[in-house]
């Protein structure tokens, strides 16, 4: 259990979209590769430039994503 939290922000005719939810400490680990995540990146590029972008990290026990698309294409 735990809670997850939603955010949007907007700034500088960019629009952010957080996701944070705890991690379960007692998970095992995916042996893949991380293509998912390789392949949101480019098909982001491709439509946005610079402008698109995915970050995501585990950071004190959560794990964070926060997606960046401009306001406008």
């Amino acid at each position: 259990g735990g809670h997850l939290l939603l955010r949007t922000e907007s700034d500088g005719g960019s629009l952010r979209l957080l996701v944070r939810n705890p991690v379960d400490p007692g998970r095992i680990k995916p042996r893949g590769r991380g293509m998912g995540l390789t392949i949101v990146r480019r098909r982001l590029e491709r439509l946005y430039g610079s402008g698109g972008n995915l970050d995501v990290q585990e950071t004190g026990g959560n794990f964070v994503a926060v997606l960046t698309i401009p306001h406008q294409v």
